[in-house]
Formats: C-alpha cells, sequence, structure tokens
C-alpha cells in the first residue's frame, strides 16, 4: 500500500517504533544519500536526495505498529471491513479529533 506523507505524520505522531525498525530507516536514508552523491557527482548536478524509499517503508513498518494496536477494537467492532480499512479510518478519525479541539485566541 502506498502512503502519502500526511499519512506518514499521522503515523509518527499515533505509533513507536522498536530500535531495529529504525536501524533499518536509517539505513534506507543513508543509502538515499550516498545514491544522492554518487549521482551529483558523476552527472555534476545539485539534485536534493529523494527519500521516498525510506518514508514508504516507515510509513509501512509504523502502520503494521498501528494494525497491532487497532486490531483489539477491530475484533469488537469490525463489522466485516478488512483490517487494512479498519485501520486507516481510525487513524483518519485520529486526525479529525486533533482538529476539533484546536484553541481559538479571542481579540
Amino acid at each position: 500500500m502506498l502512503f502519502d506523507y500526511d499519512t506518514l505524520v499521522l503515523l509518527r505522531k499515533n505509533t513507536k517504533l522498536n530500535p531495529i525498525n529504525l536501524i533499518k530507516i536509517s539505513n534506507e536514508r543513508t543509502k538515499a544519500v550516498e545514491y544522492q552523491q554518487f549521482f551529483n557527482k558523476v552527472e555534476n548536478a545539485q539534485l536534493g536526495v529523494d527519500y521516498s524509499v525510506a518514508e514508504q517503508l516507515e510509513a509501512e513498518l509504523r502502520f503494521k505498529v498501528w494494525k497491532k494496536i487497532v486490531l483489539p477494537y477491530w475484533i469488537k467492532f469490525s463489522n466485516g471491513i478488512e483490517l487494512d480499512e479498519y485501520a486507516l479510518d481510525l487513524l483518519y478519525r485520529q486526525k479529525e479529533k486533533e482538529k476539533n479541539y484546536t484553541l481559538k485566541r479571542k481579540y
């Protein structure tokens, strides 16, 4: 499943990764930087680093953690919905909750 950056931000706010998964993500980021440096040297260019592979890996790992968190609720309240759909729905509801609790300043 492909994740967009907003979903990754939500997953970052609602999940924690173990050290092994953090190392995997760090390795992907390092590979991206090395590839960018090699490409810029060979092509004599100044392109930025493409972290899309690392971000996709991070989103997938965090989504697995999120599914483990959501699993008890899915068992009780799924009504025939697949776990992935249910987990995404609850994740996006977390975003809606954040919007509802913003305070406005009175002047």
